[in-house]
């Protein structure tokens, strides 16, 4: 089987995409992940570059903090990725629908031990992922199985 590459690479313009979620050849990937390895804002060590796109795709301010809390859920501890000061908002940033659907019982159990703070998921573009329907759509679930 030959594999055939015909997108461009959206900074230089080669053909030959090496990684497709980037739309970048190889020589623009090596050069994008030495640029923002470890990149600083607002003081902080950006750790994931999932989490470096949603401060540049969300956030329109810098009244946030990285990390800011460690919340006890039935065992193990979970620290949301953002707290959002100007929306009194805990944040959490889920880069793919896998790591949603990994990580939902855990975005579940935040809501009910904590009620009360505010706590929203949403995608890496900044798109709110819905958890109440998650919930509703569990509690059918096991309704419908017993």
């Amino acid at each position: 089987m030959v594999v055939e590459y015909t997108d461009r690479c959206r900074k230089c313009g080669d053909i030959g995409i090496f990684v497709k979620k980037r739309k970048l050849c190889q020589r623009c990937y090596a050069a994008f992940m030495k640029e923002n390895r470890n990149k600083i804002i607002n003081d902080t060590k950006i750790t994931y570059y999932s989490e470096l796109d949603f401060i540049k795709n969300f956030f329109e301010h810098n009244e946030w903090v990285y990390h800011p809390a460690a919340f006890r859920l039935n065992g193990t501890t979970y620290e949301p990725d953002f707290y959002d000061r100007t929306r009194d908002m805990f944040i959490e940033v889920s880069a793919s629908s896998g790591a949603f659907y990994a990580n939902k019982e855990k975005y579940l159990e935040m809501k009910k031990i904590f009620p009360k703070i505010n706590f929203e998921i949403r995608t890496v573009n900044g798109d709110l992922i819905d958890l109440d329907a998650e919930r509703q759509h569990i509690q059918n679930f096991s309704e419908n199985k017993s």
